[in-house]
């Protein structure tokens, strides 16, 4: 189901990976020009891209007080960027890079590696990057209805550090452990029958409080 489009200057909360649409509005012509506000959290650093349409251009920043925010880059609607997001709020400002009103426009931030509080729907069998930006208690499990197996490793040799099929009386897996700030690997791959490639399951990667951890895990 397509989101609603929004409304107003903001700050808006941004969503990574997906699409959020707004329409541009000029202020006033007795005021100073007022730019649309998006917001996000980085948990850890991740490549990434960022997109926006329309003749709209604006500027990428990081918080780092209270109240400041220091400018990273500039974001035009001809080029796509591309980085690395290092941990952090970030405000992205945006206008028309011409006089124009009431102009539909689109922006995106995306990455295909998860971070904590990230979730990503896959196609089983799939994998990708698993990025940790502190030292953290965390929990990755999936969430669908198919039958599938998750195996987490190191980055740079695929030491198994944790493989887990089955939480108890679910056929999602469910992972929970301690790990070091770094990069990782996570592999999904079908049990049983579910074979065919056309599977979509969802993978939750989230920090826990250890008070909260009841999550069963496999160790190698």
């Amino acid at each position: 189901m397509e989101k609603e489009e929004i409304k107003g200057r903001g700050p808006h909360k941004l969503t990574i990976n997906e699409p959020i649409k707004n329409t541009w509005i000029e202020s006033p012509s007795d005021k100073p020009r007022e730019k649309d506000i998006y917001e996000f959290e980085i948990t850890a650093p991740v490549n990434a891209k960022i997109s926006i349409n329309n003749d709209m251009q604006g500027l990428l920043t990081l918080k780092t007080n209270d109240k400041e925010y220091k400018i990273i880059d500039k974001l035009y609607y001809k080029n796509i960027w591309s980085g690395i997001l290092d941990i952090g709020s970030y405000r992205i400002l945006l206008e028309n890079s011409r006089k124009n009103n009431y102009l539909k426009y689109e922006l995106k931030v995306e990455t295909n590696e998860l971070m904590p509080g990230l979730d990503k729907t896959i196609n089983v069998p799939g994998k990708f990057d698993l990025n940790v930006g502190k030292r953290s208690l965390l929990e990755i499990y999936s969430d669908g209805n198919i039958d599938c197996k998750g195996t987490l490793t190191s980055y740079e040799n695929n030491d198994l550090k944790i493989i887990n099929d089955d939480i108890p009386d679910d056929w999602n897996f469910g992972i929970s452990t301690l790990l070091d700030e770094g990069k990782y690997k996570l592999k999904i791959t079908p049990v049983g029958n579910n074979k065919t490639g056309n599977n979509f399951t969802k993978i939750i990667f989230k920090e826990l409080n250890e008070k909260t951890n009841n999550t069963i895990a496999n160790f190698p």
